[in-house]
């Protein structure tokens, strides 16, 4: 039978199927299709621990408006007790192709700003049970060259995430920030935000509100939303057209993806919509995910022109966070990216970890290179001797 390498050591078996974990230890199980997830997942999820971005909501959605149509193929693969089958942890997977190799990573495709595992609130496995589980995990592996599992955080709601217990996890560039909001709204931006800052963006606010009637709003019904999200689709498209950046809402199905986490109907989707209007014209948006009194600001837009000089942007953010605090929000979300702004506005940083495994001989070469970057960042001179060894150039270094 073939074995999965790592540089890290992890021989593991890799058929396509499950393999059962000693009777003392969780069983793993593998899902491929909604209908008998489903009930898993969400029982799982009701009394357990998991981010936003890996809650029933956003997976579903994620599969049915990302997954299929570019025939991403995934996979769950979970850990089960052994004795009741009640599930503990869930891990979503996508497999797809990617620089001629076959990539089993969390599934995303950038859509998700953390990754992690469903788990039961009851999980705490110790380092060396876990290890055994993951020994079971890696078998129950599809077919594939590299296994990559990247912006983890630390800990999901307060649960330890036992995958940054395993070696060879290592902390990523890319961090997320955010900040614990307080009770009263006032004190807290008083004491918080710059002040400098915060004086300057309600001279701001004064200014714009005498060009007309200001509004701000948050609504997470669809219909209501709609022109607000029509806004933020075309203010993010002109802004990337100006940056010369890929817009992930120009990608086929992933505006659908954002559309159908709003409530429609009384489905209670995760979705927020804020928006700042001038006089009826929506000048600033923000998009974000709301779960366990966090809101997590996904896509905040604005209309550059004539309204720059009122900071839309900013002001967007700030009004948002103000409504936030006061219905019950704890938690203040600016995801990923380390834009000086979000320290300005209270913001301290979480770093992501990573874990690569090589499932196949193919896939050592991708981890060997992002091994030696990491090495590049601290030792260039270290990085470029070891590259050089197998003919190979690093830029930069």
């Amino acid at each position: 039978m073939t074995q999965a390498l790592s540089l890290f050591g992890e021989p593991a078996r890799r058929p396509y199927t499950s393999i059962p974990s000693a009777a003392a230890h969780p069983r793993v199980m593998v899902w491929r299709d909604l209908d008998s997830l489903e009930p898993v997942w969400c029982a799982l999820e009701a009394h357990g621990c998991a981010t936003v971005f890996q809650s029933w909501a956003v997976f579903q959605s994620w599969v049915i408006h990302i997954a299929q149509p570019q025939r991403i193929n995934w996979v769950v693969i979970g850990l089960v007790h052994p004795a009741t089958g009640a599930p503990l942890l869930l891990l979503p997977l996508a497999v797809r192709r990617d620089s001629g190799l076959q990539v089993i990573e969390f599934a995303d495709f950038g859509v998700s700003d953390f990754n992690g595992p469903v788990m039961a609130r009851t999980f705490r496995p110790d380092v060396r049970t876990f290890k055994k589980c993951w020994h079971d995990i890696l078998g129950a592996m599809p077919a594939g060259d590299v296994l990559r599992l990247n912006k983890m955080p630390h800990s999901v709601n307060g649960l330890r995430n036992p995958l940054h217990s395993l070696p060879g996890v290592h902390r990523m560039k890319l961090s997320a920030f955010g900040t614990e909001l307080g009770l009263d709204w006032k004190c807290w931006a008083r004491e918080t935000i710059e002040p400098k800052l915060l004086n300057d963006l309600e001279a701001r606010a004064r200014k714009l509100e005498k060009r007309g009637r200001v509004a701000f709003a948050v609504t997470g019904d669809r219909a209501a939303a709609q022109p607000a999200f029509e806004a933020m689709c075309a203010q993010r498209a002109e802004r990337h057209a100006q940056m010369k950046r890929p817009n992930i809402l120009a990608r086929p199905g992933f505006s659908d993806f954002y559309r159908s986490l709003l409530d429609d109907g009384g489905n209670g989707g995760p979705a927020l919509m804020a928006s700042l209007t001038l006089d009826g014209e929506v000048i600033a948006t923000g998009y974000g995910l709301a779960r366990d009194q966090a809101f997590h600001m996904i896509f905040p837009t604005f209309k550059a022109d004539c309204w720059r000089n009122y900071s839309p942007g900013l002001q967007i953010f700030v009004r948002t966070m103000k409504w936030a605090s006061e219905n019950g929000f704890t938690y203040f979300d600016f995801t990923i990216g380390a834009e000086s702004f979000k320290r300005d506005l209270g913001a301290t940083e979480r770093p992501l970890f990573e874990k690569m495994v090589a499932l196949s001989p193919r896939g050592l070469p991708l981890i060997m290179s992002s091994h030696l970057k990491r090495v590049a960042r601290h030792s260039p001179l270290v990085a470029q001797s070891a590259l050089g060894v197998f003919g190979m150039q690093f830029p930069g270094a």
